[in-house]
């Protein structure tokens, strides 16, 4: 699946392999992590869908269980890369010897 996103959102963070580089995911931080979560991790950014055997007041007694403490807004924390990517459907062959 790597190699199909790579190839439909070129030029785009969408198309980067999910896990990283690895040189890069050794250089994390804990303060980046912090830094991450301020900006993106915010009620108005988030999407709760419950399915199955679940009422809506369940859902939502659970919602605010986990996620009530959360803030309504990053406070004005700029969020990176808002460009939305271009889906370009195209072929791709990749050889599997195996």
């Amino acid at each position: 699946m790597e190699h199909v996103y790579s190839n439909v959102y070129k030029g785009h963070m969408m198309g980067l392999p999910i896990l990283g580089e690895v040189d890069n995911i050794h250089k994390i931080t804990r303060e980046m992590i912090v830094e991450f979560h301020k900006r993106m991790y915010f009620g108005e950014n988030l999407v709760i869908v419950g399915t199955g055997d679940i009422s809506h007041d369940q859902l939502v007694d659970l919602a605010e269980q986990h996620f009530g403490r959360l803030p309504r807004t990053n406070g004005g924390i700029d969020i990176l890369n808002l460009d939305t990517p271009s889906f370009k459907p195209e072929r791709l062959f990749v050889k599997d010897d195996n």
